[in-house]
């Protein structure tokens, strides 16, 4: 049975785009700020939690999130969660100390994770082949060129005290009235030949998340670093570091916007190959690039492999998994995802303490071109036909 996504439902996935690249995107600019107000040589892995804690929550919320929009339906989860991130993001407000700061971006963490199980697996249930790819391109691709924006105006309320930031997460609250509106209230049940297929296949959960953990250490690992590297090539300013990063956050919104167009010319295996390539050359030129134009411009290519591999992530956890269970695949998937970052952090902060982030980013951009070529010789994504639509 296909799910209806009325209007309001449609501006949600939009909102959804919106308030996930603020909680992945717009922190890269905050966090030399808080490393000054509470950073020390003992606590340095503490400040980059900042970060990756939000990789923590989700590893938690989303699986769970799944698995509660397939039991309680999909508009439950999206609407609690939305709230419950609205809220955690705006108490940064009142923060007093870095552990605080770090329980509330667990939070937002663990509610975002939720909320975008939930709200993958509705795109998934409401449309098939290209239509639905679009959306998973639209959804992501908005959310990031949203940063053209967002960073900006991050950076400027950073400048007038980092706390203010977290203002901005209050358009969580728009967010669940459109869930309301946008969703019905009944979860659709699965179909006799879809529960049998379930029961007969199972999820290939090994294998998601282990490509969740790849992109998240590709994609939101690299931002650990990028900010302190523009620190290093002198850019001194909150609002400086988020304007060198939008080059980056365009391409990955360039890449959403066309991702439906690529899909009808490229397999999930090529693009997980080319995805990984990208980053490869784009981490390692803007690593030794020596200049903070020559570095955005290099992470640019960055961004471009990456707005491929995300929406793939999705195309390929709603691949290997039916109505009944949809919510747990995407869920692994982005719990997955979002721990790659908190997991690598430990292998590459010690190089940053040695090296500075540049040795970080050449390590990271060394392992994206051995997953390219892992990825490649397992033939990940294949589909069981010539045409990428085959299985669907």
């Amino acid at each position: 049975m296909k799910l209806e996504i009325r209007a309001p439902g449609k501006a949600a996935i939009v909102l959804y785009g919106i308030l996930s690249a603020l909680a992945t995107g717009a922190i890269v600019p905050v966090l030399p700020f808080i490393d000054q107000e509470f950073g020390t040589p003992d606590n340095s892995v503490l400040v980059k939690m900042v970060l990756t804690a939000l990789g923590v929550g989700t590893l938690l919320g989303a699986p769970l999130g799944g698995y509660l929009a397939d039991r309680l339906g999909l508009r439950v989860v999206m609407l609690w969660s939305a709230i419950g991130c609205g809220i955690a993001g705006c108490a940064v407000l009142f923060s007093t100390g870095l552990m605080q700061v770090l329980v509330a971006r667990f939070l937002i963490g663990a509610m975002l994770g939720a909320f975008g199980s939930a709200m993958v697996a509705a795109i998934g249930q409401a449309w098939e082949g290209n239509q639905r790819d679009r959306w998973l391109g639209m959804m992501m691709a908005i959310g990031t060129l949203s940063l053209l924006i967002i960073s900006p105006l991050t950076g400027a309320l950073v400048d007038l005290g980092w706390r203010n930031a977290f203002l901005l997460y209050a358009v969580a609250f728009p967010l669940a009235v459109s869930v309301v509106l946008g969703f019905s209230r009944h979860r659709p049940e699965p179909s006799q030949s879809q529960t049998a297929a379930q029961d007969a296949g199972g999820l290939p959960v090994f294998e998601l998340a282990m490509l969740g953990i790849i992109a998240g250490s590709i994609s939101t690992g690299s931002a650990m670093y990028t900010p302190f590297l523009f620190q290093e090539l002198g850019v001194s300013t909150a609002k400086g570091i988020a304007v060198f990063s939008l080059a980056s956050a365009v391409m990955v919104g360039v890449a959403g916007f066309a991702y439906g167009p690529v899909r009808r010319k490229l397999s999930l295996t090529q693009i997980f190959v080319i995805g990984p390539i990208l980053c490869c050359i784009g981490l390692g030129l803007a690593a030794v690039s020596g200049s903070a134009v020559v570095a955005a411009l290099c992470l640019a290519v960055q961004g471009l492999g990456i707005g491929l591999v995300l929406p793939s992530l999705n195309v390929h956890a709603i691949q290997k998994s039916h109505q009944g269970n949809r919510g747990r695949a995407v869920g692994i998937v982005r719990g997955a995802m979002m721990i790659g970052p908190f997991l690598v952090q430990f292998a590459l902060e010690p190089l940053s303490l040695r090296g500075g982030p540049s040795l970080a980013l050449l390590a990271l951009a060394t392992a994206s071109g051995i997953f390219a070529v892992v990825l490649g010789l397992l033939k990940v994504g294949a589909a069981p036909q010539a045409a990428p639509h085959a299985a669907e």
